[in-house]
């Protein structure tokens, strides 16, 4: 199940915000937050301010179970540490395979899939 945080945002008017933000997404569960993906508002926050639309440039985990897809999206910005966040994502995958179900455990790549930007996760799943 996919739950908002409370993230902690700076606007361009100065005003600093707190505002809830997902760090995971499991469309299966949840099919509206594909839909606010591919209209582009998911994690989009705007600033109590001036009403300025913030998007949260922030990593979080896509999950699609009817698809089998499971992956990190990363901010686009973020496409140049590309090997350090792939280690990153392998130990925490060793650390957390012994918790792993039987039926996740099978495809060895869950969670390591990883790509950056919006842009390249929208490319990858509308219809």
């Amino acid at each position: 199940m996919s739950r908002p945080i409370s993230h902690g945002f700076s606007c361009a008017c100065s005003h600093s915000f707190r505002a809830p933000v997902y760090k995971s997404a499991n469309v299966t569960t949840d099919p509206l937050l594909k839909e606010r993906i591919l209209r582009r508002d998911f994690n989009v926050v705007e600033c109590p301010s001036c009403s300025r639309r913030i998007y949260a440039d922030i990593p979080f985990f896509y999950h699609d179970m009817e698809r089998h897809l499971a992956v990190w999206v990363y901010p686009a910005n973020h496409a140049g540490r590309e090997p350090e966040i792939r280690a990153k994502l392998a130990r925490a995958r060793e650390l957390l395979s012994s918790a792993l179900p039987a039926e996740t455990a099978e495809n060895e790549r869950f969670g390591l899939d990883l790509i950056f930007g919006i842009d390249e996760l929208i490319a990858r799943i509308g219809e």
